[in-house]
C-alpha cells in the first residue's frame, strides 16, 4: 500500500456537527444566511408542509428503517450543519437527525431550527433522533396518504 501524496487534501465526513468558525451568537442563533433566508432560492416564500397525524405516522414508519442522516455535534447546529439538513433533504425528503449527549441544544431546540431554517416539517422525536420531511419539487419519491374518507351514508329517510 503506497502512502498518500502531501498534496492530497483529507475528506471530512458528511456533517458531523458545528465547525469553529461559525460561533453561535448571543441569542443563540448561528448568525449565518440560515437565519435570514431559506437555503435556496426555490424555496422562497415556502412554509414547512402542514401534516395531517395520519401522515406524520406514515413518515414516521417509513422512516423506521433509515440510520440517521445527519448527526449534530455538542455545538449544535452550525451554518454547514444546517447546510447539509437541507442537501439531504433534497436527495432523500426524508431525513433522520442524530443530535449528541454533548450538544449545546436539546433535540426539541434542534428540530424546531433544523425545520424552520430548511422549510421542512419535523415528522417525529424519538430519544435524541429527529425526523424531517420536505417534499421535492420535481419527482417526489413520497407518496403521502390522502384523507380518509368516511363510509358513505346508505341510509336514506
Amino acid at each position: 500500500m503506497t502512502a498518500p501524496n502531501s498534496d492530497s487534501v483529507p475528506r471530512e465526513p458528511k456533517a458531523v456537527g458545528h465547525s469553529g468558525s461559525d460561533q453561535a451568537s448571543p441569542t443563540g442563533s448561528p448568525g449565518g444566511k440560515f437565519d435570514e433566508q431559506p437555503h435556496t432560492a426555490d424555496q422562497a416564500g415556502t412554509v414547512p408542509p402542514a401534516l395531517t397525524g395520519r401522515q406524520r405516522r406514515y413518515l414516521r414508519s417509513l422512516a423506521h428503517g433509515m440510520s440517521p442522516t445527519v448527526s449534530v455535534g455538542k455545538l449544535g447546529l452550525g451554518e454547514g450543519t444546517l447546510r447539509e439538513i437541507d442537501r439531504a433533504l433534497t436527495t432523500h425528503e426524508l431525513v433522520k437527525l442524530r443530535v449528541s449527549h454533548q450538544s449545546a441544544e436539546s433535540p426539541q431546540a434542534v428540530g424546531a431550527r433544523a425545520g424552520a431554517a430548511t422549510q421542512s416539517a419535523v415528522v417525529g422525536l424519538v430519544g435524541r433522533v429527529v425526523m424531517l420531511y420536505r417534499r421535492r419539487r420535481k419527482r417526489p419519491s413520497i407518496v403521502l396518504p390522502g384523507p380518509r374518507h368516511p363510509e358513505p351514508d346508505t341510509s336514506t329517510p
